[in-house]
């Protein structure tokens, strides 16, 4: 198994709105970057389950009423983007969807 890495963009200028959301949410200590050109990048200290890390983006996205991008690299080799807007997901890619499966589709 490879590095596993898991992030947070949240279109707020407001950092410190972000941080109070993250605090109530999480456990863990989480890395909240001031914001640049209206985007506060939250960075995950430690892994969780990415179906916890995708609750906390839907919240976050739900209770800050705005757009949130979840980008997450697992074992070097995959990429998973979903954006979340007001609460809803609008948008995901995997790019190896059935890794989790454990069923490879042939194509």
């Amino acid at each position: 198994m490879g590095n596993s890495l898991f992030n947070y963009h949240v279109r707020t200028p407001d950092s410190a709105a972000v941080a109070a959301c993250m605090q109530d949410l999480v456990e863990h200590r989480v890395i909240v970057a001031r914001a640049k050109s209206g985007w506060t990048t939250v960075f995950e200290e430690r892994g969780l389950e990415f179906s916890a890390q995708r609750h906390i983006a839907l919240q976050v996205s739900r209770r800050l009423s705005t757009v949130v991008l979840t980008w997450a690299i697992i074992d070097d080799d995959i990429t998973q983007l979903h954006l979340w807007d007001g609460g809803r997901r609008r948008f995901q890619f995997d790019s190896f969807p059935d890794y989790f499966s454990g069923i490879v589709s042939e194509e």
